[in-house]
């Protein structure tokens, strides 16, 4: 079985120095896929995004976001890459 789950915990690592990052998008949309069972007790807070800047620069960009899904649903997986926009602005010193 499949299902949709909007996300909303979005994490941004690696955010190069001397830069601030701001997502525009603030939540996404993810497909999942597993077991029927395991799906009906899946839950937003279950999921996070994971967003590397490491190759940020200055501006507003796509990138990729990386799905996290709570141990206990080992059996459920994303179905595809999800991607977010931020902007990336030099620290005001």
């Amino acid at each position: 079985k499949t299902r949709d789950i909007v996300v909303e915990n979005i994490e941004m690592i690696n955010v190069p120095e001397g830069m601030v990052a701001e997502i525009i998008n603030a939540n996404l949309t993810v497909r999942v896929r597993g077991p029927e069972e395991a799906l009906s007790r899946l839950t937003e807070k279950d999921i996070s995004a994971v967003v590397d800047l490491s190759a940020a620069e200055v501006g507003t960009a796509t990138y990729k976001a990386t799905i996290v899904i709570s141990e206990e649903f080992s059996s459920i997986g994303a179905m595809k890459t999800s991607s977010v926009s931020a902007t990336v602005l030099p620290m005001e010193g």
